[in-house]
């Protein structure tokens, strides 16, 4: 038994009580295209690339987070990495935030924040509510959620659509 929406498939989780699994159903995606070109287009030997023969189109990305430019964002600096990226709808920071984190909210990303180290009595605050945080504790941010990080501390947030600073909303105050 499953149900169909859009382009996606949901199964019913595994062991078919619902009621035991709080209703909570697998997401199949139908409309994936393979990351692959037809075998007879590209070679599919292990000199293009996979080291399983299964040949590819796309080339793997990889990003010193340190060598990239530092910018200022309302948590302290940011290294943004993969904006330009075909592969990837979002985009990973790696953060440093200072003592003077400014509250604030997104209307279209979704973050997660992946403390990587933090001051001992570090936390996030999220919509008035302060959350103790320690090293690989992750919180995910939907939008809409005013937030802000409290103490010194070094996160990684993956940010979903690509980042972009004009979804940054502070509260009391109005953007167009």
């Amino acid at each position: 038994m499953h149900a169909t929406v859009a382009d996606h498939h949901f199964y019913p989780p595994p062991g078919g009580n619902h009621a035991q699994n709080e209703g909570h159903w697998a997401v199949k995606r139908t409309d994936v295209k393979p990351h692959f070109a037809a075998a007879n287009s590209i070679s599919a030997s292990p000199s293009n690339g996979s080291a399983d023969g299964v040949p590819h189109l796309r080339t793997p990305e990889i990003v010193d987070l340190r060598a990239i430019d530092p910018v200022d964002c309302p948590c302290g600096i940011a290294r943004r990495a993969f904006a330009d990226s075909d592969d990837f709808p979002g985009t990973l920071h790696f953060t440093q935030i200072s003592q003077d984190a400014r509250a604030h909210f997104h209307r279209e990303h979704t973050e997660i924040y992946v403390i990587l180290k933090c001051d001992p009595d570090a936390a996030i605050e999220l919509d008035g509510v302060r959350h103790p945080v320690q090293p690989l504790k992750s919180i995910l941010i939907p939008p809409g959620v005013t937030h802000r990080a409290i103490g010194e501390m070094e996160v990684l947030i993956v940010c979903t659509p690509e980042f972009d600073s004009r979804d940054e909303h502070f509260p009391g105050e109005s953007r167009n």
